[in-house]
């Protein structure tokens, strides 16, 4: 796990939430079919928005996310974006998408670990 590079914003906004499926089905030859928790808790999943300000917090971003989080493969600290209270661990689950011109606007999509 790794932390939120410095010096780039945090305010998440223009968020949607779902649950990642938390069950596996499991089908017999008889036709019956039996489901099981693969979790005790289903993990949430968000999508949602951040601003960049300046050129420099664009390049602090893509720079944490290619040599820090390893292009996505480690999972990182953030705001709580469920209870907006402390810190939670998520895991980037598409590339990030940026757009616009000043402020640009980054889309991401993560899942709790």
């Amino acid at each position: 796990m790794v932390l939120w590079p410095a010096g780039v914003n945090k305010s998440a906004y223009g968020m949607s939430t779902g649950v990642k499926e938390n069950i596996k089905a499991t089908e017999f030859e008889s036709g019956k079919s039996r489901t099981f928790l693969l979790n005790s808790a289903p993990k949430h999943t968000f999508s949602f928005n951040i601003d960049f300000w300046s050129d420099d917090e664009e390049r602090a971003f893509w720079t944490w996310y290619d040599n820090v989080l390893l292009s996505g493969s480690e999972s990182f600290l953030f705001p709580n974006l469920f209870t907006h209270t402390g810190t939670t661990e998520y895991i980037m689950t598409d590339t990030p998408a940026v757009s616009g011109q000043m402020p640009k606007t980054v889309s991401i999509t993560v899942r709790e670990v």
